[in-house]
């Protein structure tokens, strides 16, 4: 995370945007988990189609897309902001009361798992991008990648893998117990390429934001492209479905989300920047042929 907040933006006046601006995405995600809410309740009295199946599954990716930026908040701002841990429990806390009551408690331990892997994920790719929200776009600095970093990366994998394999065996008990090893390996590489992508994605979005304008229109006309290519080819095809509409739909709806989680900030002056990284120091000495005894 970026260890220097703009000088003229520090202090007090900092924090409160901070909090003020995540406390606006935390209610947009409220809302939305009611609004679910409202939609699961309509199912369950038998009232639903194909339509309101849709909405569900839109509202539930929108609503992941707001807590994966607000949980990742933990490295766009810089350290001495206290209010970025505040914006990521709140988010988790929302999570939490949607998904433990209906899973009898039963997704703690997914839940708590997804957690830590991208809470890996993201501090790795923040340690190598350095992505982060700075008020008024100033620059901000954080340190090197340095071989430590690179050192920690193995412990961490392995982490990502333990967590979810324990998690399981408490939660099973001595009903299945699997083979220890080769389930830590496997859940590891799940949570890496199901952590990994949607923290692409908030990289994906920072760079198109970071665009100028000509540089926008041709990347928004570049994936339009593409989308029609897709839509067209599968009616070509004869497909009655069309399929390719919903998994745009669904992801247009996760953009959405992360969409809705940046505007509060950008609201406040937030801009996205990536961070420089901080000199090393370096020890220079001359050494004259006199001092040599």
């Amino acid at each position: 995370m970026a260890d220097t907040a703009p000088n003229q933006y520090t202090g007090y006046k900092y924090d409160e945007a901070v909090i003020a601006a995540g406390a606006i995405a935390v209610l947009i995600q409220a809302c939305l988990a009611v609004v679910i809410a409202c939609l699961f309740a309509t199912i369950q009295a038998g009232n639903f189609g194909q339509g309101i199946r849709f909405l569900i599954g839109a509202s539930i990716l929108t609503e992941f897309g707001i807590a994966i930026l607000l949980c990742h908040c933990i490295f766009l701002f810089p350290k001495s902001s206290p209010g970025k841990n505040i914006i990521a429990f709140g988010s988790l806390l929302i999570a939490s009361v949607q998904l433990v009551p209906a899973s009898n408690g039963y997704a703690i331990g997914p839940l708590f798992a997804y957690v830590v892997a991208i809470s890996i994920t993201g501090w790795f790719m923040h340690r190598v991008f350095g992505a982060s929200l700075s008020m008024g776009g100033e620059d901000v600095y954080h340190d090197a990648l340095s071989t430590k970093v690179l050192l920690l990366l193995a412990p961490l994998l392995l982490v990502m893998g333990l967590v979810p394999t324990l998690a399981y065996m408490i939660m099973s008990g001595s009903r299945s117990q699997p083979e220890f090893a080769s389930t830590v390996v496997y859940a590891g590489l799940s949570l890496l390429g199901l952590s990994i992508t949607p923290i692409l994605s908030i990289y994906a979005c920072i760079c198109f934001l970071r665009l100028r304008n000509g540089g926008k229109l041709i990347a928004a006309m570049f994936a339009s492209a593409i989308v029609a290519t897709i839509v067209v080819f599968e009616w070509i095809t004869n497909s009655r479905q069309l399929y390719s509409l919903w998994v745009i739909g669904f992801l247009s709806a996760y953009i959405l989300g992360l969409a809705l989680a940046y505007l509060p900030f950008n609201w406040y002056g937030f801009r996205p920047v990536w961070a420089k990284r901080t000199p090393s120091k370096r020890v220079e000495a001359s050494i004259s042929f006199d001092d040599i005894s």
